[in-house]
Parts: structure tokens; sequence; C-alpha cells
């Protein structure tokens, strides 16, 4: 068989299904171990993570994540990994490969939305006592309604399905 059928041949069996999933749902979907991320390897700076959050959070178009979903229904990320390790560390949620907390992520400001400098996500979860609202700390936290819009953004994800052969 040539090259050209191999690649015929096997591109009829991929099958690739498209779903909006929100980053509430990737949240749930990482804190049950229901996705699989092999390499937590942080490669964005600062910068580059801040400017992502803020075109989340001002509704620019964000490219798809690709992702294999495997035997046990988990899925794996193929691509798109520095997106959703950028929300998680983001989101506080995220663990290294040794399982030990990452420090959540403090924004800079960017050119379109300069408030986000010094921001995080949510008071609650990035501090475990609550003498720092009383010090006027608060204000580097998302409010309520931002954190509502923000883990009620849906990224597409692109799903190789456990179907291919």
């Amino acid at each position: 068989m040539s090259l050209i059928e191999e690649i015929k041949k096997k591109s009829k069996t991929i099958n690739i299904i498209d779903r909006l999933v929100s980053i509430g749902e990737i949240t749930y979907m990482y804190e049950n171990k229901k996705l699989i991320i092999e390499d937590k390897t942080l490669k964005w700076s600062i910068r580059g993570k801040s400017n992502f959050i803020e075109s989340i959070l001002i509704g620019m178009p964000i490219h798809f994540i690709l992702a294999k979903e495997l035997s046990n229904g988990k899925l794996e990320i193929v691509s798109g990994l520095q997106k959703i390790l950028t929300i998680l560390e983001f989101e506080g949620l995220l663990v290294d490969k040794d399982n030990n907390k990452v420090v959540p992520l403090k924004l800079v400001g960017t050119k379109s939305l300069p408030s986000l400098k010094n921001k995080s996500y949510d008071y609650y979860t990035n501090h475990f006592h609550i003498n720092h609202f009383y010090n006027n700390d608060a204000n580097n936290y998302f409010d309520d309604e931002t954190i509502r819009m923000f883990d009620k953004t849906k990224l597409l994800f692109k799903i190789i399905t456990k179907d291919n052969k």
C-alpha cells in the first residue's frame, strides 16, 4: 500500500467531535481526575498567562483544545495544554508532578485591562484564613460576578473519540 493510500484509509477512521466545555467543567474534570495532564510544565510567562486570562474575560476567540478520549472515559489533553494549565494555576488548583500545590497565579495588568494587576481568582481558594479580608486584600481578588462570568466561559474542545482504531 502506498503512503497516500495509507493516509486516506487512516483519515476515514478518525472521529473527532466538537464540544463546548465551560471553565467550570474543566475545573470539575481536573478535580475529579477526569482530565489527564501528563506534562505539567508551565512555559508561558506571567505576561502571557495574564494576556490569556484577559482574552477569556473580554470574550476574544480562543483556539480549540485538542483532547483524546480514553477507554475509561477520561480526557487526555493533546494540544492546548498551556491554556488549561494557566486556568488551573489561576484558580489555585494546579498541582505539580510531585502532587504539590502550585502557587496561584497573580496577574499583571494588560493593555486592555490594566486593573488586572495583582488580581487573583478567588479570595477563599487562595487564602487559608480570613484575616486578609480585613486588611483590604479583598481588592486583589475577582468579585463574585467576575468569577461567575469566568467559570461560565466555554472553550471549544475537539475530542478524538475512543471509537478510533
